[in-house]
């Protein structure tokens, strides 16, 4: 399976996406760009949502979960330490699933549940459930696009939210069951 290697290996991973930012961030000053502020959207793995269910609601000042390397901790540190060396603000926000019409967007929760429910269809199968009695009863929130593009557009956007992280979902929480 294509990213298997990667996806199964949580240092590699971080690693990988660390030079992918720092890579970008060290490149704009060889091209003489300076940005005011600079965006980085994270996701709900910032609370360990990828490891299990976490605590509800979701805030801001959660410590980091460390039971395995996460690739978003090194990103937030190296732009941290980037924008205090440049004179850069900078923005975190942190969306939980994300709902969205956007096609080929494989992390969408949307996405996956459509397939497995066209194939059960397909195969005359009743439409079950496929996770545990855990999953099915764990608090679930979402966030959306939309509203993504709204609180990035406002944080970066607003003076008084410059360097500050930010968490995105629509307080609507709710389980399978």
């Amino acid at each position: 399976m294509l990213g298997e290697k990667l996806w199964s290996n949580a240092e590699e991973m971080a690693r990988v996406n660390a030079l992918l930012l720092s890579n970008f961030l060290e490149a704009l000053p060889q091209a003489n760009i300076k940005p005011k502020r600079i965006m980085l959207q994270t996701g709900a793995k910032n609370y360990g949502l990828h490891l299990g269910s976490t605590a509800l609601p979701q805030e801001e000042s959660d410590s980091r979960v460390t039971l395995e390397p996460n690739f978003y901790y090194p990103q937030e540190d190296f732009l941290w330490n980037y924008c205090k060396q440049h004179g850069i603000e900078w923005n975190v926000c942190m969306p939980s699933f994300i709902l969205g019409a956007v096609p080929d967007a494989a992390m969408n929760v949307c996405f996956p549940l459509a397939v497995y429910a066209a194939v059960t269809k397909h195969l005359g199968e009743k439409l079950e459930y496929p996770g545990d009695l855990r999953s099915w009863e764990s608090p679930q929130v979402q966030s959306s696009s939309i509203m993504n593009a709204y609180l990035e557009e406002w944080a970066v956007l607003t003076p008084e939210a410059r360097n500050e992280k930010f968490n995105a979902f629509d307080d609507s929480a709710f389980c399978w069951g």
